[in-house]
């Protein structure tokens, strides 16, 4: 190879490394970001449409299994038997005092007094042996 092939190769690399190793022109990076969130904005607003459709669709699905399952509408029924429950009845005080001795059967009596002390095996004068023993330098005494 002749010397002027060798530098010529060696300007276009150096001329090459040169264009490489720059960054990008702030201009082409705003230029990027602005596309980037041009994207995700076009993305969220297609993503709420498909959500109400979604949303829709699903509903429709609901009505449609309630027509096909014959489900009747119950509400009626419903009403009344909570009118039923609301009305105002005697009492019958033979029952009410049944449940209230079975409710009071079946909780525990409350033992209100105290255990017995235990003995213990050592004394006061055992006890004060020890402090001496072993508490020596601290600051209790």
């Amino acid at each position: 190879m002749s010397s002027t092939l060798v530098k010529k190769a060696l300007e276009l690399f150096e001329t090459d490394a040169d264009s490489k190793s720059q960054p990008p022109k702030k201009s082409q990076q705003n230029e990027s970001r602005k596309d980037l969130k041009a994207r995700k904005r076009a993305l969220k607003r297609s993503d709420r449409v498909l959500g109400d459709v979604k949303s829709k669709a699903a509903l429709q699905v609901d009505v449609a299994r309630r027509i096909s399952s014959g489900n009747k509408d119950r509400t009626n029924e419903n009403l009344k038997a909570l009118m039923a429950l609301g009305s105002v009845k005697p009492v019958d005080f033979k029952k009410a005092e049944k449940i209230f001795n079975q409710t009071v059967k079946r909780k525990r009596p409350v033992d209100d007094t105290a255990p017995p002390a235990e003995p213990s095996m050592f004394s006061e004068e055992d006890f004060k042996k020890f402090e001496e023993e072993y508490f020596v330098n601290s600051s209790i005494h």
